[in-house]
């Protein structure tokens, strides 16, 4: 397999035809509101994990200052994999300022990726196994406390 990174060129936007605003430090939700077009990188970044996943695990991160662009680039690369690949990929986001009241954030994560990725599925075996996942972290939980 032979990665070869899209040269990027940016898109033309008509400014005057926005009607949007720029307010606080919220990510970009979809496309529409990418002004600078980083919807390429991000979709070939996206494609390209999806591409090595295939093949191998894999761990990554994007890391960098407070305001930098970290979650618009996530959303925007989550939009793209829904779009093309949503019968084949879950996208789970974890935040660990907010791990959900869990104290130890392996359990947090772990807790919040199992419910991720079988929300919306009807099987009593996968049930059986995130309640069994609840009751677990539940008493380590209080174990905790």
């Amino acid at each position: 397999m032979k990665l070869v990174p899209r040269i990027h060129k940016p898109k033309k936007i008509n400014v005057k035809s926005r009607k949007q605003f720029v307010l606080g430090d919220d990510a970009i939700e979809s496309p529409d509101t990418d002004w600078f077009d980083f919807e390429t990188p991000a979709s070939t970044l996206a494609e390209q994990l999806y591409e090595v996943s295939l093949s191998s695990g894999m761990c990554g991160g994007i890391s960098g200052s407070w305001g930098s662009g970290k979650s618009s680039f996530m959303k925007l690369m989550e939009n793209f994999v829904k779009k093309k690949y949503a019968h084949k990929v879950c996208v789970a986001w974890f935040t660990a300022w907010d791990p959900g009241g869990i104290e130890d954030l392996g359990d947090a994560m772990l807790y919040h990726f199992a419910h991720s990725i079988t929300s919306g599925i009807d099987d009593k075996e996968i049930s059986k196994a995130v309640k069994e996942l609840d009751e677990a972290l539940g008493l380590r939980k209080n174990v905790k406390t």
